[in-house]
């Protein structure tokens, strides 16, 4: 894991006073580093999670891309929305792009899908968004 550390980070790690005895204590010290921690490094990731806009990008599966980045970090910093959550607004962004593909999926999720969308299925429809090519 060290060896793996820009020299700035490695720096860091050694002066840090946190727990890095055993690797997962080690981990969650570098996770700490290179994030941040706290409410604020949280509040930057939900937000920059919540406020992606499509029009932002020029492509499609850029846009899709980096909203899974923004959704995977939020999680890891456990302030992500919910898959479901997260899929209303990815359809909401990909709607003047993906007309009918939206109206599709929303006219096929299940009525439970608020509690039941996994972060799999989510990503699954990432993916489809993606192969469907961009305009």
């Amino acid at each position: 894991l060290m060896a793996q550390l820009s020299t700035d980070v490695l720096g860091r790690f050694i002066e840090s006073h946190q727990p890095r005895d055993y690797a997962d204590d080690a981990y969650e010290t570098v996770r700490r580093i290179v994030f941040g921690h706290g409410h604020i490094c949280c509040q930057r990731a939900f937000l920059d999670l919540v406020r992606k806009n499509r029009s932002d990008y020029s492509a499609v599966s850029q846009y899709v891309n980096d909203y899974q980045e923004a959704y995977t970090l939020a999680k890891q910093l456990k302030c992500a929305i919910t898959p479901y959550c997260a899929l209303l607004q990815l359809l909401k962004e990909l709607e003047s792009d993906r007309p009918q593909w939206t109206a599709i999926v929303k006219f096929q999720l299940p009525d439970d899908a608020a509690t039941d969308l996994t972060e799999s299925q989510f990503f699954d429809y990432c993916t489809d968004a993606m192969k469907r090519g961009d305009k």
